[in-house]
């Protein structure tokens, strides 16, 4: 199986976290992170009866706290998540990248940055090229994903030996 990936920002996009928060409070809308079974796995540590996490048809999201949408792990200013246990849930991990997949072309994404953190988010334009950071994370676990339903399954080789990259 071959994937192809379609990438729709420019190569020389940088990213830093702020640690603004922004993201992590939803940008005040009904935001729906997406979790997977690694990420699953690691916040049952947390809670056994699933407080921070919930089923809808099949997959499972975080659980913001209502009504202002906020990450339940987001304190202070930071993730708790990542200071004391270097952990993000993978769509975290990628932000501020999204992909979608193209209905009629099976296993083609086209990649870009989330619309929201064009408009909201300062780290953009910032610290690291996204082509060589945040890029083979995601496409690593696109991957990942597809083949084994989880997005840390697969060494980044492998992913990217099926992969094929293309830049508009």
């Amino acid at each position: 199986m071959r994937f192809t990936f379609i990438i729709t920002f420019k190569r020389n996009l940088s990213f830093k976290c702020l640690q603004c928060g922004r993201c992590c409070r939803g940008y005040g809308a009904g935001v729906r992170l997406e979790l997977y079974r690694s990420d699953i796995e690691f916040l049952s540590s947390f809670a056994r009866d699933g407080k921070f996490f919930h089923k809808e048809d099949g997959l499972y999201f975080m659980s913001f706290k209502e009504p202002e949408h906020i990450c339940p792990f987001y304190r202070e200013g930071i993730c708790i998540l990542k200071k004391d246990y270097d952990f993000f849930p993978w769509n975290c991990k990628v932000f501020p990248l999204q992909a979608l997949e193209e209905e009629e072309a099976q296993s083609t994404f086209i990649v870009g940055v989330n619309p929201e953190a064009e408009e909201h988010c300062p780290g953009l334009g910032k610290g690291y090229l996204v082509r060589n950071s945040l890029l083979p994370e995601l496409i690593r676990g696109l991957v990942g994903i597809k083949l084994n339903d989880d997005p840390r399954s697969l060494p980044l080789e492998i992913a990217l030996s099926v992969s094929e990259i293309i830049w508009l």
